[in-house]
């Protein structure tokens, strides 16, 4: 794989630009923007139609409605969880593993993704029926400085989109991460698939 950026302009003041993964086939198998500031576009995964399709009938996600919120809880990413994330990433920063600017070790991207993901999900596992989940589509914005290893935070969110397709159902979520005090540090948009064939509730199920 091999990853690109699309250079900004050099006059840009807050700079928006495309960001894709190529396979060494010449395949594209990932793709989205990256920004910095506040750009006047919105975000590729922004400008994305959460609603094309009727949601129909959700038997795994059948418990769940647009709207429906996260329990706010506490979210700590210790430094043993980043050094095992360190160790299967290519090219480590030695922000990940050592003292940054902002004091402690800043979160990698996978481990910002975890924070926002894990503990907040988790709230909603008594209305979600038992199935296998996907990842799919991801956005993360930090707001006002790195995630930090070590350090309190609390996230919350809510879910902003329902759906199904023939062989999964699925939701947009969006989560938040705050200081103690409020104010907010970093947020995430995602796409959490759950497979039809792996869910006792779909076994009966017509095709979508």
């Amino acid at each position: 794989m091999r990853a690109f950026v699309k250079e900004p302009r050099l006059d840009a003041a807050a700079p928006q630009v495309d960001i894709w993964i190529e396979r060494d086939d010449g395949m594209r198998v990932a793709e989205g923007t990256a920004s910095v500031g506040s750009p006047e576009e919105p975000s590729a995964l922004l400008r994305r139609p959460l609603a094309r399709f009727d949601a129909g009938e959700l038997r795994i996600l059948g418990g769940l409605k647009v709207g429906d919120q996260f329990e706010e809880c506490d979210a700590f990413l210790t430094k043993d969880a980043m050094a095992a994330r360190v160790k299967v990433i290519t090219e480590p920063m030695e922000w990940y593993t050592k003292p940054s600017p902002w004091g402690s070790p800043i979160a990698t991207p996978a481990a910002m993704v975890q924070l926002l993901y894990s503990q907040s999900i988790a709230t909603l596992r008594g209305k979600l029926g038992q199935a296998v989940g996907l990842f799919g589509a991801i956005e993360l914005r930090n707001i006002n400085a790195p995630v930090l290893a070590e350090h309190p935070y609390r996230v919350g969110g809510s879910i902003v989109a329902l759906g199904q397709s023939p062989k999964t159902e699925y939701m947009w979520f969006e989560t938040a991460l705050n200081e103690k005090d409020g104010k907010r540090i970093a947020e995430m948009r995602m796409l959490l698939r759950f497979m039809k064939a792996s869910s006792p509730k779909c076994k009966d199920a017509p095709a979508s």
